[in-house]
C-alpha cells in the first residue's frame, strides 16, 4: 500500500434543506472554490464537534436559517493534493421563515422544486443529492 506522508483528512458536511416541496440552493461566490456553481449549505466539522451540531452551525452561518437535521443521505469524498475531504450529506427540514441571509461565500439563493432544478445548470451531484432528499421526505 502506498501511503502519502502528511496527507490530512477533513470531514465535510452538507445539508439538503427542504421546505414544503422545495430545496434551498446557493450560488457560490465567483472568487470561492467552485466559484459560480450552485451548491447547498455546508462546511467543515471543527475538532470535537458532532456532525449534526457542526451542520446546524454551518447552515446558520451560511443562510441564517434554523433547521432540523435528519438522517444521513450519502457519504462522498473529494480528494485534494495535500488533503482529502470525506463528506456526509444530510437531509434537513427548514423551520420558520424562508428569508435567507446569505454569507459572503454566496451571491444568491433559490428555493426550487426538483422539477425546476432538472432544468437548471447545476452540478450532477447536486441533482442526485436533492433527489435523495426529496425521496426521503416523501
Amino acid at each position: 500500500m502506498n501511503k502519502k506522508q502528511n496527507h490530512l483528512f477533513e470531514i465535510g458536511l452538507k445539508a439538503i434543506v427542504i421546505h414544503n416541496d422545495t430545496c434551498l440552493i446557493l450560488k457560490r461566490h465567483a472568487n470561492d472554490s467552485f466559484g459560480g456553481e450552485w451548491d447547498i449549505p455546508g462546511g467543515a466539522m471543527d475538532e470535537g464537534e458532532k456532525p449534526e451540531i457542526a451542520l446546524l452551525r454551518e447552515v446558520k452561518e451560511e443562510t441564517g436559517l434554523d433547521v432540523t437535521i435528519g438522517m444521513p443521505l450519502r457519504v462522498w469524498t473529494l480528494p485534494g493534493e495535500s488533503s482529502q475531504c470525506v463528506g456526509i450529506t444530510f437531509v434537513a427540514t427548514h423551520i420558520g421563515e424562508t428569508d435567507v441571509a446569505l454569507s459572503s461565500e454566496h451571491t444568491e439563493y433559490q428555493w426550487v422544486t426538483f422539477a425546476e432544478m432538472e432544468k437548471m445548470d447545476v452540478p450532477r451531484w447536486l441533482r442526485i443529492e436533492s433527489e435523495l432528499g426529496f425521496k426521503n421526505l416523501a
